[in-house]
């Protein structure tokens, strides 16, 4: 659904999606000609350690300080 629906920040992951898509589309029409098909399954939802922090962050994350070093004030 993701390369379908946009969600706040999420871009990198639903152009992921979108080009996996795409690029099982275009290869099942290369290949097609030698008998093989590509097919793509596409869960609806897969519940996943990230699934509750990306849909109820309000504001782009904060990065992660490295340790040893300090940030801006």
């Amino acid at each position: 659904m993701q390369g379908f629906i946009p969600a706040p920040y999420t871009a990198v992951y639903g152009a992921s999606k979108h080009a996996i898509e795409g690029y099982s589309e275009s290869l099942d029409q290369e290949v097609r000609e030698y008998g093989v098909r590509s097919l793509l399954v596409e869960p609806a939802y897969t519940n996943t350690r990230s699934t509750p922090t990306a849909r109820s962050r309000t504001s782009p994350c904060r990065p992660t300080p490295i340790s040893g070093t300090s940030s801006p004030a």
